[in-house]
């Protein structure tokens, strides 16, 4: 016997789940699919890790990555468990869209000293998974359809 939740129901149970751990939900793929604002002409992409993410199945839906404040920012970030990536010395905003994929970590945290800014994740341009607004913040979800 199988039961159907819809897609934002099921996201907000995951994200729910999550919270409680700590984490916030959602998932993509190991190769990203969006570009960083700003960051491919002001900024040096570092790999820092090399175990390759394996996201299988379809994509559950499209996130975006989002960072605001003044001035620039490192930004480090993981798409669906893939490795981490550096975009260093970036302008404000910066953003990076990918595809989510299921129980695939994603994250990024930024660093400008002690200078505030925020962080976000959103789900089909409209579901927040993560937020967070203080000092080098860290945005993070794993989603569970």
């Amino acid at each position: 016997m199988s039961s159907t939740v819809s897609r934002p129901v099921a996201a907000l149970a995951a994200l729910a789940v999550l919270s409680a751990c700590g984490k916030t939900g959602d998932d993509t793929p190991a190769a990203e699919s969006g570009t960083s604002t700003r960051a491919a002409q002001t900024s040096q992409t570092t790999q820092t890790t090399t175990r390759p993410a394996e996201p299988s199945g379809e994509p559950v839906g499209t996130a975006v990555m989002r960072v605001e404040g003044s001035g620039t920012a490192d930004i480090r970030y993981r798409i669906n468990s893939g490795p981490e990536q550096t975009d260093n010395d970036v302008t404000l905003p910066w953003e990076k869209q990918f595809p989510v994929y299921e129980e695939l970590e994603n994250e990024v945290i930024a660093d400008a000293g002690e200078t505030i800014l925020t962080c976000t994740i959103i789900m089909d341009g409209e579901l927040l998974l993560a937020f967070k607004t203080e000092p080098r913040p860290n945005c993070n979800f794993m989603y569970f359809g």
